[in-house]
């Protein structure tokens, strides 16, 4: 869905109500004016018709004389029959005008009256062409005016609710630039506008408990590492000692090596988890240009070992110059979980084909079908195969992608795996 501004949605809804107001008022303003010049001429031909019944009546040798066609009036004697058919009536008509050459538009009356009982039809004209001009002139006019009318308005709407939305804007900003990690508070500008001051209040408290909530959560985190790492490195120690004991039996050092491995187990869980919650609270500031075309070059290079005791056919296509703006320690840990995931579950003998471009990262290999969503295996401690992982590898590239805006897809066909990076 398309988003809009506030002040796009503002200045829309004024438009509409302007254009709703106006142009119903404009064609009524025309309708009016065209009225009003409509009566000025019937009450011009009324006149002409009471002048000219007057004059024949006073004079009636005029009958002769106004007999036919004249400049803007038509006279001739009708039977009685006919007289009486025609009623005083107003209509619009054309004319041709022998100069113009062409018809013009008149406006005329019909009317009958009688003298020495005979009855005459008395048809008088009107030109409309200088009204209609008068008309024409005064409806650009009004145009014009209301046009402008309308962008003044607009424009002046426009600037005062850009003054209205100005503290909005600014506290938008404000949001858009907070950092959980920075212990600088947030200050929101005075306004006069009591929603915005009531938004700035609640923003403060919202932003406050956040902080307070982020340090809590960022001090377990370093006690949780400090704390369970200690008496973990220690407990690993001591079991290793316990091995090198020549008074132990077989079956005694073997459990005691279980044990150190679950305990190796549990060291890297709790790292991997620790980094989750890091990477979650984003304690990672710092951020740097990371060639990703070099680093996974490295990465293969130190994976060489396990590539080759697979046999493994790797192919790396670059189209591009791949850099990416972020943390290097996190790069590392997308990267290289990615490259890892498709090493260790790949099949003997298989394939491994990596692509680069400018804007994206392409990793493929072959492997064991797996019939279920892809999307599962970025959840933690999902297992696409019976491994000794932790199952938090893809979870890792998961949030750290989500961390940097990246889209990130999986797809499976049959035995085939491909995750396809969008940077």
């Amino acid at each position: 869905m398309k988003k809009h501004t506030l002040l796009q949605i503002t200045t829309r809804s004024f438009l509409i109500i302007l254009v709703v107001v106006l142009i119903p008022w404009t064609v009524l303003f025309y309708f009016q004016i065209r009225s009003a010049i409509y009566h000025t001429v019937d009450e011009y031909l009324d006149n002409r018709k009471f002048e000219i019944i007057r004059e024949t009546t006073h004079n009636p040798a005029l009958l002769n004389i106004y007999s036919g066609r004249k400049t803007d009036f038509e006279l001739k004697p009708v039977a009685s029959q006919e007289a009486a058919s025609i009623k005083d009536k107003h209509s619009d008509t054309q004319v041709f005008e022998p100069l113009e050459q062409e018809l013009e538009p008149y406006r005329k009356l019909e009317t009958t009256f009688s003298h020495a009982n005979q009855p005459y039809k008395l048809t008088i004209f009107a030109s409309l062409t200088d009204s209609r001009k008068l008309l024409s002139i005064l409806l650009r006019g009004v145009i014009i005016l209301f046009t402008t009318l309308m962008v003044v308005l607009l424009i002046i709407n426009r600037l005062v609710l850009q003054r209205v939305w100005r503290p909005f804007h600014a506290t938008l900003q404000k949001i858009h630039s907070y950092r959980l990690d920075s212990d600088a508070s947030v200050v929101f500008e005075d306004t006069r506008i009591h929603e915005f001051s009531e938004l700035h209040e609640a923003l403060s408290q919202w932003m406050s408990q956040a902080h307070q909530t982020y340090q809590q959560q960022k001090q377990f985190t370093e006690n949780a590492s400090h704390e369970l790492q200690t008496p973990l490195a220690i407990a690993r120690n001591q079991i290793e000692l316990l091995i090198e004991d020549p008074l132990l039996s077989t079956s005694q050092a073997n459990s005691l090596q279980l044990v150190e491995q679950s305990l190796s187990r549990m060291s890297r869980l709790n790292k991997t988890l620790l980094l989750l919650a890091k990477i979650d609270n984003k304690q990672f500031p710092v951020i740097e240009a990371v060639d990703v075309v070099s680093l996974t070059r490295r990465l293969l290079d130190e994976l060489s070992e396990v590539t080759s005791y697979k046999e493994l056919t790797i192919q790396v296509e670059v189209s591009g110059v791949m850099i990416v703006a972020m943390n290097p320690d996190l790069a590392e840990i997308f990267f290289g979980n990615l490259i890892r995931n498709a090493i260790f579950h790949n099949i003997r003998q298989g394939y491994l084909n990596i692509s680069f471009n400018s804007h994206q990262f392409h990793i493929e290999n072959s492997g064991i079908a797996y019939h279920q969503d892809p999307v599962r295996l970025f959840e933690r401690f999902a297992k696409g195969s019976e491994t000794v992982s932790s199952g938090l590898g893809l979870s890792l590239v998961q949030s750290i992608g989500k961390l940097y805006g990246f889209t990130i897809q999986y797809t499976v066909r049959e035995s085939t795996h491909q995750i396809d990076v969008s940077l």
